[in-house]
């Protein structure tokens, strides 16, 4: 009589396929894609709380640190300088705490079938990021052929390296698990296609990680187990051998030379996986495993680095050779750390709320760059939760710290189960101090997961209550609501693109669907305010030019007052006053602007544009006085740049046009200067 499959591993199973799948959402870094995959989530967990009962009850030191992340975001909404981006981390982190509760219900017994998982969606993924870099077939996003990079599906290669590098070390994992050789040398051509992806993604963040996590986790597996995954590493060598070759044929973009490279080096691994297994498989154990196989990746790395020239690409050997303490990279996220800990000192208790840092960095930064985040999770955690997301961080890493002793002291088993999943979480919370890969909801999701994982190693002190469960219930429900409901949004704001050069009715609609789904969401405001006034100017019937344009500025005034730090919003708002004569609004609200972007160039030419509109209008209704008042203003914008300049230490040249609108104020004042002086 067949065994029947029960429904907690149907359920895991579900689980794995939702986890698999985030692989191929560009990282769920969109909204779009969060939405979609909250909708899911919340789904799949209201079934599971219902059908599933808890196994460890709540209450160790990682359930704290997860929950206690949810409370902290849950904290600064009411201290947020953007409540709906801040309501979008809660969000997030909640969903992030569902996912921990579901992981540890369905997969605390099934760790392989996570590792399998993990290991298969990466190891696609970088099979389909490598074909499009070949030049085989066409993904946007996926190579960055000006700068030799191999992007994959999440379109930003540091953080498909640093995740492929622990797909990597997941191949390490199951080739110590099984014993099947047609296994073990399929594992050796995975790991081979995610080593190409890591190593051509050129993030050198993660080279320099790479062979730490080797390290470690050679260092966590028990005495005598070491040396089974050994054979594996002979990726390592498949890479050197055909690395120039192929990096090479990427630069050509010779797709035929790049395919017979990467097949080669792959049949290469596995060729050597197998000699290796065959002659090494006898040797039961060595002391030193793991301080010798960081000692061997060191020295290759020399190697590489003495005999660079002839054995690495030119891309890779430059990218090597010209980093350091003087690099436009370092210096960079220097000053964006620099700038991060202003913020800091600004809102040093509850920081300024989840999703703030786009809208309030410019303000504070040394000199103009774009960045959305300060590309550090500590200091990302230090600007939106202040002290408190310091105060939880901390608790992390003593909790983490504390996990690592345990493990050490474990029995072998344990020790064999754990070490992939502590392993790829210390190297993913080192590589994100650096860089952006929470933004990533993937990374973040699969990091909780792995959280669930080691979460086994200490007992929950809390009973098992049954109210939990209706709890959690309750928050399933809540987020599935948020996820198709922003879902839908999202999609009608994007059908509006698609309707705006020809059907301005149809683009409203959608618009207006959106903004009435998510109305404190500014770039829907934007476009939604933009689309009414455009149909107001093109209409001669009165009641709807009217209802056309209180439109517009309710919702561009709703918006601001959610978010006044938007210098879209600020712009388009001001904007939509000057047209509408309430010039005062408009100019004291463009004003505003250099307060929010001081160094922003762009900010200069908007705040010049909407002075010479105001005079240009004036102007045409005879007001004189309306025209002295805007030229005189714009008149001192060159000095007001200087000095603004001065105070940053930072200097910057104005575009063309706003220079030229000034030196046109600055020749109308004298003007009225000397008409004065007539008088």
């Amino acid at each position: 009589m067949e065994k029947k499959i029960s429904k907690e591993s149907i359920l895991a199973i579900l689980f794995l396929i939702l986890t698999f799948a985030t692989f191929f959402m560009k990282g769920m870094f969109f909204e779009g894609e969060q939405f979609l995959y909250m909708g899911l989530l919340g789904i799949f967990s209201a079934i599971v709380f219902l059908l599933i009962p808890s196994k460890q009850p709540f209450g160790n030191s990682m359930d704290w640190f997860v929950l206690g992340i949810v409370i902290v975001y849950g904290i600064t909404l009411f201290t947020a300088i953007y409540f709906r981006n801040a309501a979008m981390e809660l969000l997030k982190y909640v969903s992030c705490f569902l996912v921990y509760l579901i992981a540890k219900r369905l997969l605390t017994d099934k760790k392989t079938w996570l590792l399998t998982a993990v290991y298969l969606g990466g190891v696609i993924m970088s099979f389909i990021g490598l074909g499009a870099a070949s030049g085989a077939y066409f993904i946007s996003g996926a190579y960055d052929s000006t700068k030799n990079l191999v992007m994959s599906l999440f379109q930003y290669h540091n953080t498909s390296a640093l995740v492929l590098a622990c797909v990597f070390l997941f191949g390490l994992s199951l080739y110590q698990k099984t014993k099947k050789l047609w296994m073990k040398l399929l594992l050796c051509a995975g790991n081979m296609i995610a080593l190409l992806t890591v190593v051509f993604s050129e993030s050198r963040g993660t080279w320099l990680l790479f062979p730490i996590m080797l390290f470690l986790y050679f260092w966590f597996l028990p005495k005598g187990q070491r040396h089974i995954s050994v054979p594996l590493l002979g990726t390592i060598l498949s890479v050197g051998i055909f690395m120039r070759g192929t990096g090479n044929a990427l630069a050509s973009q010779n797709t035929a030379i790049c395919i017979i490279y990467m097949l080669a080096s792959v049949l290469v691994a596995v060729l050597l996986g197998f000699l290796f297994e065959t002659f090494l498989s006898k040797i039961r154990s060595c002391k030193a495993m793991g301080i010798w196989v960081f000692v061997v990746v060191i020295i290759l790395a020399v190697l590489f680095l003495l005999f660079g020239k002839y054995i690495l690409p030119q891309s890779i050997f430059h990218r090597l050779t010209t980093f350091n303490f003087e690099s436009r990279t370092v210096t960079e996220r220097l000053t964006f750390y620099r700038d991060a800990f202003s913020v800091f000192k600004e809102y040093p208790i509850f920081g300024i709320g989840g999703g703030g840092w786009p809208y309030i960095y410019g303000a504070y930064q040394s000199y103009r760059y774009l960045a959305n985040s300060p590309h550090s999770f500590l200091l990302h955690l230090m600007v939106e939760a202040g002290f408190l997301g310091v105060l939880v961080f901390l608790y992390f890493i003593i909790t983490l710290i504390r996990y690592m002793i345990k493990l050490l002291k474990s029995k072998s088993d344990a020790r064999i189960e754990t070490a992939p999943f502590l392993v790829a979480v210390i190297s993913i919370f080192l590589h994100s101090m650096i860089d952006i890969d929470f933004s990533y909801f993937t990374v973040t999701t699969l990091t909780w997961i792995l959280l669930a994982m080691l979460s086994g190693f200490e007992p929950s002190k809390l009973p098992n209550v049954s109210w939990l469960k209706w709890l959690g219930l309750i928050v399933s429900i809540l987020i599935a609501v948020c996820g198709v409901l922003g879902k839908v949004a999202w999609n009608n704001y994007y059908k509006t693109a698609e309707f705006m050069q020809t059907d301005a009715n149809q683009a409203y609609k959608c618009v207006s669907k959106a903004v009435s789904i998510d109305p404190s969401n500014s770039m829907y405001s934007i476009t939604k305010g933009n689309i009414a006034f455009h149909l107001a100017a093109a209409n001669t019937d009165q009641y709807k030019l009217k209802m056309y344009a209180d439109e517009a500025r309710n919702t561009l005034e709703h918006a601001y007052q959610n978010n006044p730090n938007d210098h879209l919003l600020v712009n388009q708002l001001a904007t939509f006053y000057v047209n509408i004569s309430e010039f005062e609004k408009g100019c004291e609200l463009i004003d505003r602007l250099l307060n929010i972007q001081p160094l922003n160039k762009e900010s200069y030419l908007q705040v010049a544009r909407i002075y010479e509109t105001v005079g240009q209008i004036c102007q045409k209704n005879g007001d004189m006085d309306g025209v002295k008042k805007a030229m005189g203003r714009l008149a001192t914008l060159w000095d007001e740049q200087k000095a603004i300049c001065e105070e940053k230490g930072w200097s910057f040249e104005m575009d063309r046009a706003t220079k030229d609108s000034v030196l046109q104020a600055i020749r109308i004042m004298d003007q009225f200067k000397a008409l004065e002086e007539k008088k």
